[in-house]
């Protein structure tokens, strides 16, 4: 069962995941989760408790992407463990975003200032 938390920091949606991205309904919580977010330059969907995912989850994130580029955001996928990194790395033939590093990410700073900490 995913489990998903929200933050925004200034201009940066972040999306949480934990627990496995395997069915339908998983997906569903996630599109949910991001469209908390139209209006953010960048979003960045944190894939470090994350345990596993199947077809569906992969099958989604491409959407993600384009839902992403559609609205003129930018799409980080952060952190997953290694065997989640692979199976997306597999995948990525259909997919065109990276997974930024620990420090890619800590330049996204610049975007969250003169900002509050909102949850959703």
């Amino acid at each position: 069962m995913l489990s998903i938390h929200n933050d925004r920091l200034g201009d940066v949606g972040v999306v949480q995941c934990e627990g496995g991205l395997v069915d339908r309904d998983d997906t569903f919580k996630l599109l949910d989760a991001f469209a908390k977010h139209p209006d953010a330059r960048v979003i960045v969907l944190d894939l470090s408790e994350v345990t596993s995912i199947d077809g569906a989850g992969l099958a989604i994130l491409p959407f993600f992407e384009h839902w992403a580029l559609d609205r003129e955001i930018e799409l980080k996928v952060f952190n997953p463990s290694n065997s989640i990194r692979h199976r997306i790395k597999e995948a990525q033939a259909v997919m065109d975003f990276e997974i930024p590093t620990i420090y890619d990410v800590s330049t996204l700073v610049p975007y969250a200032e003169h900002s509050t900490h909102n949850h959703f």
